[in-house]
């Protein structure tokens, strides 16, 4: 057995100038390894929901505490769509006009179907913001849709003439 022999076996280690086309290759994996860390960081943080800040956007009134279903429906009845279905409510209560009462209730359904829609919805924001707690679950809001659509037409019914 010679020396380049013993020198080049496995067990060795290999010649010298392996240890340096080792050690530049180490190296520039080490890099890549890095670089791909701070990519994967660069992308994960902003997509994260308390660096996003969704809530400042979508609730600027948010507490920071997480939203609960009767909390979601008194944010909801102060909102536009909140407040335009107990307007229609009242107009129909006062008038009691079929054709306003049907118009009223298909309003009423339509934004209960919605929310169900955005709370099953896969949009980043609206998941980023479920995450964050500022938007709770619907499951108040919906059935208070639909008793005012019921309402509506429960009240809208023709009357019965007097004999």
């Amino acid at each position: 057995m010679n020396k380049n022999t013993i020198a080049s076996s496995p067990i060795a280690g290999g010649r010298p100038e392996d240890f340096e086309t080792r050690g530049r290759c180490a190296a520039r994996c080490n890099r890549l390894v890095l670089r791909a860390a701070v990519a994967a960081m660069a992308i994960a943080v902003p997509l994260s929901p308390a660096f996003a800040e969704v809530c400042d956007k979508v609730r600027p009134d948010w507490s920071g505490e997480p939203t609960s279903a009767p909390g979601e429906l008194i944010q909801y009845i102060y909102t536009t769509p909140g407040l335009v279905v107990a307007g229609i409510l009242a107009v129909v209560l006062l008038t009691r006009m079929r054709y306003t009462a049907i118009a009223g209730a298909a309003v009423a359904v339509s934004l209960a179907g919605l929310a169900v829609y955005e709370h099953f919805s896969t949009f980043e924001i609206a998941q980023a913001a479920r995450a964050e707690g500022c938007i709770g679950p619907p499951w108040l809001v919906v059935p208070a849709l639909l008793a005012c659509a019921a309402l509506m037409l429960v009240f809208a019914r023709p009357r019965r003439g007097r004999t």
